[in-house]
């Protein structure tokens, strides 16, 4: 029975332990070598000492074989062949099988080795037999030890293309691990865009299209997409100028990107450029000048032809009748460069033909036929073209007959309506030719063929019996007036027909200086009483010169009447506003700018002008007598005036000749030195230079002499009784010097009142009444000696003073304390101190209606800003109270720099004189004067100034 116990205790033993080989052959740490020994069935203590089985357990075990056969083991080697199993190196090895072990079992323990890029397809042995351990169904048995060679095949993978934006088909593509095979070739399309490469982007790898690629994975059934890669494309525009010309650069762009067009420089004569289009001739797509534009074309590298587009410029034609007597036109319209019919003429011209169409009046220009086909007649955009109407004229017969008398063989004897000419002068012994007349019995005077006229003509000499011949008494002025608005008449008796060339009397201009006759001015026919209407619209002249009659006698003018100026001129001004003498008489000269007159409260203000503001960039044309001049336009001093009327501004101004380059000969020619005083004496010997002055002072009275630009007083020259210092006269003599000065004033006086009637006009002196400086006069003195030389002129005219009232010496400010001064007419000077002797020398000799201003005097505060203030406000009073004066301008509103320099400090401005000038004439008066009267040593102003009354202070206070 033990050992019954034993034997099946061994044959367990056994079988655990074959168990336990097999799995440990599943190991591949501990799979067997091929060629090596099957290890002892022996195990190790645990102190790894071998442990033997004892004998009773061994000679037990050999009992039970020998007492059961143990089945066959067979060795199976597994090669790898390239393959190894996972944690492991080796490249084989081997397991124990039974002989008779079920497939299944076996095909457990085979082991599993991998391949990079491959799959186990089968084991092979070496004679070719295949062994699917993956499917142990269809092993054969095995009854010997075996090698077994893994059998590999390649893995295989798909590429998926994608378009990635693009457009088109493309078959997936298989491929094998190790075989090297190229990529399909990129069969996608995308506009705009040039194909690049390929992209994996799970492994952010880049492939180039076609080139060979290999074991993009070793995973099989993988499906690797691989996406395209677009390069963005790039075109050319090319701006082609279509008919234009000019250059412009190509300009290169990016497909989807976002660019403006060049700005077009190409120029077409006669067209606009209204963009571009892709066709030449506009159907194709348009484009605006500088749009932005964006894919022109899907062409990678192309070219896109961007042509200019023209639009031919509108123009209008206006039809000029040239002279036409009827008719009328109106405008057609046109396009340049396409054709287009001019319309038809409908005017008419009496004495003539139509022959056309002209560019120029004269007709020298392109000329065109009635309805004419016309396409570039201008290539200005909505230009005016002005074609004038061709005319043809009809010739006309002349039959005359001469009664007795004898005409020249070359007389005309035809004519046509647009040569006027004078008809010829028959002679006949004993007789003064009456004219032509188109009656036998003397009616319907005809002198001269006029333009336009027309009809065959007869004509009838007239003869008077006649031998009175041409004498300065012959003829006699009736009337030389302003008889109306820019109207003068000239009108002359002549008893007796004075013989001469033609048969015309005529009125001549007349130098005044010393009463010849110098220039026709018109002409009538002779007969008893002849009357010259003019009209100063058409030269101001006829309104300001002096007239005389003459005939003329073997091409020469001879006077045969008295002269004389025109009378009652101020009828012929268009503007015969009141007088404005100013709300008070409170003033200061203007300098930099008008807010400086309004800020201190004026109501008078001073100018300056000069011949060089007048004459310097002269862009008017401006005719006077038959001359045209040009003058500058006077903006600023129209501004200035016209604001000053709006303000209620009395305006002053003072008009001197200074050296101007070419004006020159306007200086009296012994006064012609240059840079030896600031302003000089008139030329009015010559008529040339003569005439010139007057145009200016006609052109300041035009200007200045409207009702909203209104010049109120009009002052000649400064401080004429200084020649050396203002008016500079050179080696003229004292008469030539007053008499030039007199008849400057008679031309300003003139020249203002024909178109301002009641304009002041004013002769200016300074305060040496009775003394005088070197190679000057006393201003008493000019007064006398110009009102004697203006009379001689011409009597009547109404002239007025400008007087500088300044204390003696300049810089003494206490007027009031000045030395010398007496109250009687044979002071020296003439200061506020005893301005009442002035004003009272003038009313008794020359009456109240020569009026007085003080247009330029003023204070220094050197001597104390309380003194400059006390003068002022004392001053003004006087003046104020004083029915003799109408204004009191003071000098300056700030120092100016060059009087400074002299010890002079005349402005006002930041000083305490400013609010004494400002409040001086309102009712804040005594408010802001009262304190200065103890600097004065007075106790009241009633005790000092002469006639004072508050209410004469704040208002314009005159007696005329």
């Amino acid at each position: 029975m033990k050992k019954r116990i034993m034997t099946l205790f061994l044959a367990i033993m056994l079988l655990f332990q074959t168990e336990v080989e097999t799995l440990y052959a599943l190991e591949p740490s501990e799979m067997q070598q091929p060629g090596t020994e099957l290890e002892d069935r022996t195990g190790t203590d645990d102190n790894g000492q071998n442990e033997t089985p004892s004998e009773e357990e061994s000679s037990g075990e050999l009992s039970a074989r020998a007492g059961e056969e143990s089945p066959a083991e067979y060795i199976l080697t597994f090669q790898f062949n390239g393959g190894m199993v996972e944690g492991s190196a080796d490249t084989s090895c081997q397991i124990t099988v039974s002989e008779g072990e079920e497939a299944a079992s076996i095909a457990a323990r085979v082991p599993r080795p991998v391949k990079k890029g491959y799959k186990l397809e089968n084991w092979m042995d070496e004679g070719g037999v295949p062994y699917d351990f993956e499917h142990p169904e269809s092993l054969p048995e095995i009854t010997s030890a075996l090698t077994l060679s893994a059998c590999w095949v390649p893995i295989s993978y798909t590429i998926h293309f994608d378009a990635n934006g693009g457009s088109g088909e493309m078959a997936d593509q298989v491929f094998r691990y190790d075989e090297d095979q190229n990529l399909a070739a990129c069969q996608f399309t995308r506009p705009g865009y040039a194909f690049d490469s390929w992209k994996w982007e799970d492994m952010n790898i880049t492939y180039q299209d076609a080139n060979p690629v290999n074991n993009l994975t070793d995973q099989d059934g993988t499906v690797i997409i691989l996406k395209a890669v677009w390069k963005v494309g790039s075109y050319t525009v090319r701006y082609d100028a279509n008919g234009g010309t000019g250059e412009m650069d190509e300009q290169e762009f990016t497909y989807t990107q976002n660019k403006a067009l060049l700005n077009n420089k190409y120029k077409r004569v006669g067209y606009t450029f209204m963009g571009w289009n892709t066709r030449p001739d506009g159907t194709g797509i348009s484009y605006q000048n500088k749009q932005k534009v964006k894919s022109l074309t899907e062409e990678i590298g192309g070219v896109v032809v961007l042509y200019a587009m023209w639009e031919g410029n509108p123009y209008r034609v206006n039809y000029n009748g040239n002279g036409a007597t009827s008719g009328s036109m109106t405008e057609s319209s046109h396009v340049y460069g396409t054709f287009s019919s001019l319309n038809r003429n409908n005017f008419k011209r009496k004495g003539f033909l139509f022959a056309g169409w002209n560019t120029e009046k004269n007709g020298t220009g392109r000329a065109f036929s009635d309805g004419a086909q016309v396409y570039d007649l201008t290539t200005e955009k909505d230009g005016t073209v002005i074609l004038y109407a061709s005319w043809t004229p009809i010739t006309y017969t002349i039959k005359y007959h001469t009664n007795g008398g004898k005409l020249s063989s070359s007389s005309r004897k035809t004519y046509t309506a647009d040569e006027p000419f004078v008809l010829p002068r028959p002679t006949r012994k004993g007789y003064d030719f009456d004219g032509w007349y188109k009656k036998a019995n003397f009616k319907n005077r005809i002198g001269e063929i006029k333009a336009g006229q027309t009809g065959n003509l007869v004509v009838y000499a007239k003869w008077v019996k006649c031998t009175e011949k041409a004498k300065s008494d012959s003829a006699k002025l009736t009337t030389c007036k302003a008889t109306g608005s820019g109207k003068v008449s000239v009108k002359a008796t002549i008893k007796k027909r004075v013989a001469s060339s033609d048969d015309y009397y005529y009125l001549m201009y007349i130098n005044p200086m010393n009463q010849k006759i110098y220039k026709v001015a018109s002409k009538v026919y002779k007969k008893k009483n002849i009357t010259f209407n003019l009209k100063t619209a058409e030269n101001q002249g006829y309104a300001t010169s002096t007239f005389g009659i003459a005939v003329k006698k073997s091409g020469k003018y001879k006077l045969i009447s008295n002269t004389s100026y025109v009378k009652n001129v101020e009828k012929a001004a268009k503007n015969k506003s009141k007088y404005n003498p100013g709300q008070t008489k409170k003033g200061i000269q203007f300098s930099d700018n008008l807010q400086e007159v309004y800020n201190c409260g004026a109501k008078q203000t001073f100018l300056n002008v000069t011949v060089s503001m007048v004459c310097n960039n002269g862009t008017v044309p401006y005719v006077y007598n038959g001359k045209t001049y040009y003058f500058n336009p006077m903006d600023s001093y129209r501004e200035i005036v016209m604001d000053c009327n709006r303000n209620n501004v009395t305006v002053t101004m003072q008009v001197m000749l200074d050296w101007t380059e070419g004006h020159t000969d306007l200086i009296a020619s012994k006064a012609r030195v240059r840079g030896v005083a600031p302003f000089y004496t008139w030329n009015v010997t010559t008529n040339k230079s003569r005439e010139k002055m007057e145009a200016i002072f006609c052109y300041l009275g035009m200007v200045f002499g409207k009702k909203n630009c209104s010049v109120s007083n009009w002052v000649l020259g400064n401080e004429v009784n200084n020649p050396a210092g203002w008016n500079y006269k050179g080696g003229m003599s004292e008469t030539a010097y007053f008499k030039a000065y007199a008849y400057g004033f008679r031309a300003l006086y003139y020249a203002v009142r024909s178109q301002s009637s009641n304009a002041h006009i004013f002769i200016c002196t300074d305060n040496l009444w009775n003394t005088s400086v070197k190679g000057g006069y006393s201003a008493k003195h000019v007064i006398e000696s110009f009102n004697k030389q203006l009379n001689k002129i011409q009597k009547g005219l109404k002239w007025h003073l400008a007087y500088h009232a300044y204390s003696t010496p300049l810089t003494y400010t206490k007027f009031w304390d000045g030395l010398g001064i007496t109250g009687d007419v044979s002071t020296p000077y003439i200061t506020m101190k005893n301005i009442d002797v002035l004003t009272k020398y003038i009313k008794k000799k020359y009456g109240s209606s020569v009026r007085i201003i003080l247009s330029e005097q003023g204070y220094s505060s050197t001597w104390g800003e309380t003194n400059q203030a006390a003068a002022l406000a004392y001053s003004y009073y006087i003046a104020a109270c004083n029915p003799m004066i109408d204004a009191f301008i003071i000098r300056s509103y700030s120092d100016h720099p060059v009087e400074v320099a002299q010890g002079l400090k005349m402005g006002i401005y930041g000083k305490e004189a400013f609010k004494v000038f400002k409040y001086m004439d309102t009712s804040q008066t005594n408010k802001y004067t009262k304190k200065y009267l103890s600097i004065i040593g007075a106790a009241s102003w009633k005790k000092i100034v002469p006639g004072y009354k508050f209410n004469r202070l704040r208002k314009m206070y005159r007696n005329v």
